[in-house]
Order: C-alpha cells, then sequence, then structure tokens
C-alpha cells in the first residue's frame, strides 16, 4: 500500500517542526510549509535545487549534510541561525540514502 503524495502533503503541514527531504544528490525532493518558514523560501521555489543554492544555511549544516552519512546514522545539530530564528536540526540518512532534515524551531518548543 503506498501513501497518497497530497494527503502526506496536507498532515506534514500541520507540523510545527520542519521537514525536508533531499535526494541523492542532495536537492530538495520534498519540504512542508514549516520548512518554508524557517528556510525562508518556498516550496515551489526550492524543489529540485540544492539547499545550499535557495537558502542561507550555516556552515556545520552544510557539513552534515555533504559528510559521509550513512542509513539509519543521524547527527543533531543545536541552536542554528536560520533567519532571525534559532533551531535545532536533526539530519538522517534514509535506507533509500535519501537525507532528511527536521528543524525544530526553539523558541516553539520553549512556548510548549
Amino acid at each position: 500500500m503506498t501513501a497518497d503524495p497530497e494527503q502526506v502533503q496536507r498532515v506534514l503541514d500541520l507540523l510545527d517542526t520542519g521537514v525536508v527531504r533531499l535526494d541523492e544528490a542532495g536537492c530538495i525532493h520534498f519540504m512542508n510549509s514549516a520548512a518554508e518558514h524557517c528556510l525562508m523560501v518556498s516550496r515551489d521555489r526550492a524543489e529540485g535545487h540544492r539547499l545550499e543554492n535557495v537558502a542561507r544555511i550555516p556552515a556545520e549544516l552544510a557539513t552534515a549534510i555533504a559528510e559521509g552519512l550513512y542509513p539509519g546514522y543521524s547527527i543533531r545539530l543545536h541552536e542554528l541561525q536560520l533567519g532571525r530564528e534559532l533551531y535545532d536540526c536533526t539530519v538522517q540518512m534514509t535506507r533509500n540514502h535519501r537525507i532528511l532534515l527536521e528543524f525544530h524551531n526553539l523558541e516553539w518548543e520553549q512556548m510548549r
């Protein structure tokens, strides 16, 4: 059974966590609305482009993406400045060699 991509998009758009999936070449394949907010770029503009070409990302995030991650491995980066806000970011390689990024807005986390 496969999930309906539009339904998946609607569900992920409800999250406060920014979600970005990069393909094997490091190009943006998917992002939700929270990721659009934290990266300050629309998914329509970003899709198919390398993350660093459409958004200002800290050097430590670029390094984590470029390093040789292996499936199941993840790292957590703390207090990354994206725009005017701070985020923690989890970088994980999936089983099919895609990179999944999760951005957690620290201000939103403190309000919970």
